[in-house]
Order: C-alpha cells, then sequence, then structure tokens
C-alpha cells in the first residue's frame, strides 16, 4: 500500500495502520455503546425521573424531564442522519486511510 502525505514527504518505515483492526473493533463498539444503549438507557432514566418528579408534584421539572427524555432518545437517529448525509453511517465510519496514486 501506498501512502502520501500532503506535502509529498513520506515518514521512513513500515505503514502499520492497516493492521489496526482491534482499535476499529474498539471504536465500533464504543460507538455502538454511545449512541444506541446509552441513549436508550439515558431517555429511560429520564422517564422515570419524569414520573418520580409527577408523584411529587414537581411538574415543571417533570415536563423538562419528558423533553430530555425525547431529545436523548432521538439523537441516535439524528446522528446517523448527519452521517449518512457525509457518507458514513457512524461517528468513526468516516476514519478510513487514504489510497495513493493520485498526487495532488
Amino acid at each position: 500500500m501506498n501512502s502520501y502525505a500532503h506535502a509529498g514527504v513520506k515518514i521512513p518505515g513500515s505503514d502499520a495502520s492497516d493492521k489496526l483492526e482491534a482499535a476499529g473493533t474498539v471504536l465500533r463498539i464504543v460507538d455502538s455503546m454511545l449512541f444506541s444503549w446509552g441513549a436508550r438507557i439515558f431517555a429511560g432514566l429520564a422517564v422515570m425521573s419524569a414520573g418520580w418528579n409527577l408523584k411529587e408534584q414537581r411538574f415543571g421539572i417533570a415536563v423538562l424531564c419528558v423533553v430530555a427524555a425525547i431529545i436523548l432518545g432521538t439523537a441516535p437517529m439524528w446522528v446517523k442522519n448527519i452521517f449518512d448525509i457525509g457518507g458514513g453511517g457512524s461517528v468513526f465510519s468516516l476514519l478510513s486511510v487514504p489510497l495513493g496514486g493520485s498526487d495532488v
């Protein structure tokens, strides 16, 4: 694999970026945990907080908790839509090593 820097300078040594499968796997796991599981867990906690606040007759805080639950629950969809516009499916899908061949 030929890799070229922007200025045309090549760093001495071997390019080991192709061997980073473990790092990519960890990044995908963090991505799915953060934007799928974490958002659902926090949205659920916000709904439970809204219920608790309604029980305690704190209606203003309950409304804020419901709004927070809606925002947290729909955040994964927002992230997916934003990165679909850019051509990727998640936060870490845009990380790629450019292939050489064209000197710009």
